[in-house]
């Protein structure tokens, strides 16, 4: 339940508008949407500016891919479910090594 970071910012009442006319009566989603509006859409007293959380005009990466594949790769490496701590401080500590290396190199 979002309006999409990646919608036109002259375009977010509107959409909000679809969902909120859509959504269910039910409290606890109420109450949801309320914080949602009170957070991020209210204009005079929002916490987050439009600014800050859309995205339509930004040309910078926009996912967490990298950062998902970075973990599925230490994940790979441990081997393990349930590494105990020592091992991922380990395996943490060599991934380091090798990206200094790498930055070294170029």
């Amino acid at each position: 339940m979002c309006v999409s970071t990646g919608t036109p910012t002259e375009e977010i009442d509107e959409c909000w508008s679809m969902i909120h006319a859509e959504a269910p009566v039910n409290e606890n989603l109420m109450k949801r949407m309320d914080y949602f509006v009170d957070t991020y859409l209210n204009n005079d007293a929002c916490m987050f500016d439009r600014k800050i959380w859309n995205h339509f005009n930004t040309d910078k990466t926009l996912t967490t891919n990298h950062l998902e594949g970075w973990h599925a790769a230490l994940n790979r490496s441990i081997n393990r479910p349930k590494p105990n701590i020592f091992l991922l401080i380990n395996e943490i500590k060599n991934q380091q090594q090798n990206f200094e290396l790498d930055i070294a190199a170029q």
